[in-house]
């Protein structure tokens, strides 16, 4: 990984999923990450439930780069 956020872009709109032991973890022992699951589907608005266009966890950094707030914690799919 170079830090180039591409894939996160890419595949942050309803590209990524969560298995239901990654989001039963998310829900037991990191419930700020769980509140942005909704119907099973990763990553959702938490007051509306509908589906972020981008990845709530990606942070733009200084000379375009970019990390992820959950990395330790992301689904494997990232």
């Amino acid at each position: 990984c170079n830090q180039c956020g591409k894939c996160c872009i890419k595949y942050s709109s309803g590209g990524l999923s969560a298995s239901a032991n990654e989001i039963l973890w998310w829900d037991i022992a990191r419930p700020h990450i769980y509140n942005h699951v909704s119907n099973g589907k990763i990553w959702a608005d938490p007051d509306t439930g509908k589906p972020l266009d981008l990845c709530p966890w990606l942070r733009k950094h200084p000379n375009n780069v970019y990390t992820c707030d959950i990395y330790f914690d992301r689904p494997d799919d990232c």
